[in-house]
């Protein structure tokens, strides 16, 4: 962030704005772009929303000013928001029931890992070399993923109902699932309010420039939540008792 802002000329407040956008684009177009995206097959969608997922970070690291920085990330969410929900889908679809947890968990590690390692990584990548590689990084790593999926293939899955995007919203209106989502909510909010911005508050407290290794135990921490939360899953069920 703080290499963003000074090669961008922007305030660092204003270069954070560049996850605002990514993550706002995720979380208000996932329903919409599931909705649009629901009369093609899965298999097409993950892979075609994956590879454009590599085009858009590849765009982000050749943009030539901050506007169109911020552009990148928001076509970006996009693509994140078509591909993660459907990748949950169909990765516990294809899961027997009794481990369906796991499934879940083992699909949400790869966010996780990215927690642990991809943030380290592209914060050491960015100081030393250039946030554009940084960005050039994730579009090389998404790019290999694409090729795997199209080498290997995809099982195949049966295309899920089609549902309208008022009938995708109807849960939120549920108190109960309100109730549960809060929490997730809340912490989300403080935990990507402040990892946001870590490297700058770290530096201007501890008097550190590399703040990799910091990153990554905190990653960890979050990969092994995660694990753990899916065998939890499966052992005592979705419900405790």
């Amino acid at each position: 962030m703080p290499v963003i802002a000074k090669e961008t000329g922007v305030t660092e407040g204003v270069a954070g704005q560049l996850v605002t956008v990514f993550s706002l684009t995720y979380g208000l177009g996932a329903p919409l772009l599931a909705a649009l995206a629901g009369r093609w097959l899965p298999n097409r969608v993950l892979i075609g929303s994956l590879g454009l997922f590599f085009l858009a970070n590849l765009a982000s690291a050749l943009a030539p000013s901050f506007p169109l920085l911020l552009l990148t990330r928001v076509l970006a969410g996009c693509f994140a928001a078509t591909y993660a929900p459907l990748a949950y889908t169909v990765g516990i679809s294809l899961a027997p029931p009794e481990k369906r947890g796991r499934a879940l968990a083992l699909v949400v590690i790869g966010l996780t890992v990215a927690t642990a390692l991809g943030s380290p990584l592209g914060t050491w990548v960015g100081e030393h070399f250039g946030w554009r590689m940084s960005f050039a990084l994730v579009a090389f790593l998404a790019g290999v993923a694409v090729l795997a999926l199209l080498i290997c293939g995809l099982p195949k899955v049966a295309a899920p109902a089609q549902l309208s995007l008022k009938a995708r919203l109807t849960p939120i209106t549920q108190p109960r699932v309100v109730l549960v989502l809060l929490p997730s909510l809340l912490w989300n909010l403080g935990a990507y309010t402040v990892y946001t911005y870590i490297a700058l508050l770290l530096q201007h407290n501890l008097r550190i420039t590399d703040i990799s290794g910091l990153l990554v135990a905190y990653g960890l921490g979050v990969v092994a939540g995660n694990w753990s939360g899916g065998m939890t899953a499966d052992r005592f069920g979705p419900i405790a008792h």
